[in-house]
């Protein structure tokens, strides 16, 4: 985020956004290639008591998001945004703390309830700015499989970030909670498919209060270990 906390689209973001688009189709026909044989798959029993996730979150979707800022002078600055893509952009323009891509990692200590966290971490620089964002989100989860090839994995976490840009520094907490819908290519994969949604609670940039709000519809990815 810039300073003054404003963001927008760019033709940087256009171009991401573009080919985020590509990774999604990619994603879509996988799918449909490989539907066929999924029925022959044996993806029973997952999310049963010492089974680890493993996840790429946040890979690509639809965002809806909302900055508001305290500014001296001004007063309460609000923007807002909505388009395709995901992911912090370096020091973009239009990103909110939580629009990044996230790995996350979440075991199973009892069958169908996940215990974990996500993090992501973005740095760049320039001839003219350095810009980094840390933010860690621990988290519970349920799990629910529907069928032996589709499932419902509903978290809820509490996320701290941080950042600096230009010697701004930010840093607040927040709630995230996750519903997402699951399709197996194989014993250890899923595609995810689901909506997020982040809300600041107590963010500070620069000794002033500012807020966040991201609403988005998300594409990722899973992998499965067991522990049994």
């Amino acid at each position: 985020m810039p300073p003054g906390g404003m963001f927008h689209a760019s033709s940087g973001n256009m171009a991401r956004g573009r080919s985020g688009w590509i990774g999604g189709a990619a994603l879509l026909v996988l799918t449909a290639v490989t539907r066929p044989s999924l029925a022959q798959l044996e993806t029973a029993n997952i999310g049963e008591q010492g089974d680890v996730a493993i996840s790429a979150e946040r890979l690509i979707g639809l965002v809806y998001a909302k900055s508001a800022q305290e500014v001296p002078g001004e007063g309460n600055v609000e923007e807002r945004w909505f388009g395709v893509g995901q992911g912090w952009t370096g020091g973009g323009a239009w990103s909110t703390p939580y629009d990044a891509r996230r790995l996350g990692v979440d075991a199973f200590p009892f069958d169908s309830t996940s215990v974990g966290f996500s993090t992501a971490f973005a740095y760049r620089s320039s001839d003219e700015a350095e810009h980094w964002e840390l933010v860690v989100e621990p988290r519970i989860g349920y799990l629910v499989m529907l069928d032996d090839l589709t499932g419902f994995w509903a978290r809820a976490g509490v996320h701290y970030h941080r950042s600096n840009l230009l010697d701004v520094a930010e840093e607040g907490w927040g709630l995230g909670v996750d519903a997402l819908g699951m399709l197996h290519f194989t014993r250890m994969l899923a595609l995810t498919l689901g909506p997020s949604f982040d809300q600041s609670l107590d963010v500070q940039r620069d000794g002033h209060g500012c807020e966040y709000r991201s609403l988005s519809l998300n594409l990722g990815l899973t992998g499965w270990l067991s522990y049994r």
